[in-house]
């Protein structure tokens, strides 16, 4: 962020650990006294319904206007909200997304064919991972360290797929396929591609 940055509020200069600029907005800049009269305002919150949005919401902006902020601020808190909101919707339409690896979806007809969607992640396996793999092969035993990673891994593959299915404005992926690939020794790349479909959620 710009050293030249000013608060929105107060005018004054953030400066110091103790008195660090925010940007809460395109054009709102907060230093940590302005924004401590924001409770409950929290910039990285991460909510899981629109009904603790609508909540904190209220009372932030109560709280603004209660310490005179100006209306450019009270703007960029209710766009902040809004950006929320959208965070928990794509959430939700991401979780009902149905997936199958088969080419249909028995009793939901397809209705329309969206396109292919595809999510990628790599990750690495880390030096501790690489000695207890090792050390499971020599015992013979499971590696429960590459398989968490693998899983973790697969998880991200899958939600970045959903996502694209959701821009698609898809309700379900069918042809589902998860494949893995290894870059350079230590580090396991993970594609989950399918085909973003529309089916008939009433059958």
């Amino acid at each position: 962020m710009s050293a030249k940055a000013i608060c929105s509020v107060c005018g004054k200069k953030p400066n110091g650990i103790t008195n660090i600029p925010n940007q809460i907005g395109v054009y709102t800049i907060l230093c940590s006294e302005c924004l401590e009269k924001l409770k409950p305002f929290r910039i990285s919150q991460k909510y899981t319904t629109l009904e603790a949005i609508d909540a904190d919401e209220k009372q932030t902006i109560e709280k603004a206007q209660q310490n005179n902020f100006p209306q450019a601020v009270i703007d960029d808190i209710k766009n902040h909200f809004n950006g929320k909101r959208k965070e928990v919707r794509k959430q939700e339409d991401c979780s009902a997304i149905l997936l199958t690896t088969t080419n249909t979806i028995e009793g939901k007809p397809i209705r329309k064919y969206c396109g292919i969607v595809s999510g990628h992640t790599v990750v690495g396996t880390g030096f501790v991972s690489d000695f207890a793999a090792g050390f499971a092969d020599f015992t013979g035993t499971e590696s429960t360290l590459y398989r968490d990673k693998l899983a973790y891994a697969e998880n991200i593959a899958i939600a970045r797929m959903k996502e694209k299915a959701v821009m698609l404005q898809g309700n379900a992926i069918v042809g589902v396929r998860i494949e893995h690939e290894n870059f350079c020794g230590s580090m396991i790349g993970i594609t989950a591609t399918g085909t973003s479909v529309v089916i008939d959620e009433e059958e």
